[in-house]
């Protein structure tokens, strides 16, 4: 199994890991860009509706 790990440094310069594999990152990413098409076409149809 691919571990990808993400490395955020806190004030405290200590490091919280967050460990995700990489078929769940690919998962949410591919989620999050059709959430964004929704999103982009609700925008779209908003503005013709305006028109």
């Amino acid at each position: 199994m691919n571990i990808t790990k993400i490395v955020i440094k806190d004030d405290e310069s200590s490091n919280v890991v967050i460990a995700a594999t990489l078929s769940e990152a690919a998962e949410a990413t591919d989620k999050m860009e059709k959430r964004c098409d929704e999103i982009r076409n609700m925008m779209k149809s908003l503005k013709s509706y305006d028109e």
